[in-house]
């Protein structure tokens, strides 16, 4: 049943785009980092490789991907055109000083974010006369509009998790146990083509539901719980995240005004995914209409997240969120607002959102009617 999920990648049209920052800025090479203690998606992204070891050394014209022995075929099949991979012996510092002075350059860019203090103090010692200079956040910058591509692939992640969620709910019942749910969710998105789940599975039922991160347990469906199902499907790289609220039994009147406000928030707010519009202001709606029903104190984490190569990165759509900071034509993030209540339980309904002049558009395509398993 595994679907094909394959595109053609064009990172040559990153690499330009950095060379153009790097020039306005005063770089004349900047320097990328990955490794199994601090996975980035930068060096993906500008380079193809999607190993979890590895350097990225960019000048403006040339671009050198360091690997060690257990990645030279990996980097040769997966890097772009224009990308020279060279094999080094571990550990991959040793000699990285000398491999930037052999490029005549007189600065270099170091994500200070990405990098370990004692790794940051043996690189900058060994450079000698070449000048460090922070690069922190400039790729995130580049990452924040999505191309039509990358779109694509977030629309195919947001296909496979729609449909393994809708091939699971018939496992859905009162008396299952919450991983049960979570293990049956990620094996239909895996047979569906995901190379993974986006992030550990939320399953939280009844009082577990006003845990926002309640990842799954052994607490088993009740009639009268509701049921937060949070999930997503990496694809080619990129992420899905969507949420659902299901209701075992039938609903009281708290449960569908607290699941109605809900919807409102997150509908209402969908609107306001525009460009232009301030990153806080979607967050700053949806927390209006919850307040008005009562349960501002109840909506305790922000509205939303970017969403792509990292299933959270930039923009974060939240009140907080400073006023210049502004939306822009497709951009990804997710819509989430929720109602968490100690000892109760919760709701949240989430979709990834594509920012659009005529406002969000959904990615992920799930009703938002309130199910009811009997």
């Amino acid at each position: 049943m595994a679907i094909s999920y394959r595109y053609e990648r064009n990172t040559m049209n990153n690499l330009e785009r950095i060379r153009h920052l790097m020039d306005k800025k005063g770089f004349e090479s900047i320097f990328f980092m990955t490794n199994e203690n601090r996975v980035t998606k930068n060096i993906y992204y500008l380079s193809g490789f999607s190993g979890t070891d590895g350097f990225l050394i960019i000048t403006m014209d040339k671009v050198i991907l360091l690997v060690d022995g257990r990645y030279p075929e990996q980097a040769r099949e997966e890097a772009t055109e224009g990308v020279d991979v060279e094999l080094t012996s571990r550990p991959l510092v040793t000699g990285l000083g000398d491999t930037i002075k052999k490029l005549g350059v007189s600065n270099v860019g170091l994500e200070e974010n990405v990098l370990s203090h004692s790794f940051y103090k043996k690189l900058t010692s060994e450079l000698e006369d070449i000048k460090p200079m922070t690069s922190d956040g400039i790729t995130e910058g580049l990452r924040l509009a999505k191309t039509n591509e990358e779109i694509e692939k977030i629309r195919m992640a947001c296909q496979c998790s729609d449909s393994a969620f809708t091939a699971t709910l018939e496992h859905i019942k009162q008396g299952v146990v919450e991983r049960d749910i979570s293990t049956e969710l990620e094996y239909q998105m895996k047979r569906r083509g995901a190379s993974k789940a986006s992030f550990d599975i939320i399953v939280a039922s009844g009082y577990r539901g006003a845990m926002a991160h309640g990842i799954a347990s052994e607490k088993k469906l009740e009639a009268g719980d509701f049921v937060v199902i949070d999930f997503g499907a990496t694809i080619n790289h990129y992420n899905s995240d969507c949420t659902r609220t299901l209701m075992i039994g039938e609903p009281t009147d708290k449960h569908k005004k607290i699941y109605d406000a809900v919807r409102e928030a997150q509908e209402v707010a969908m609107g306001h995914y525009k460009p232009g519009k301030k990153y806080k202001d979607p967050d700053i709606i949806a927390r209006d209409i919850i307040t008005k029903a009562g349960y501002g104190g109840n909506f305790n984490h922000s509205l939303g997240h970017g969403i792509g190569l990292d299933v959270h990165e930039s923009p974060t759509i939240s009140q907080l969120a400073n006023d210049d900071l502004l939306l822009v034509e497709n951009m990804v993030a997710s819509n989430e607002p929720g109602i968490y209540l100690e000892g109760w339980g919760g709701v949240r309904i989430e979709d990834t959102v594509t920012v659009k002049g005529h406002g969000g558009e959904p990615l992920t395509r799930l009703s938002k009617d309130l199910m009811v398993i009997e």
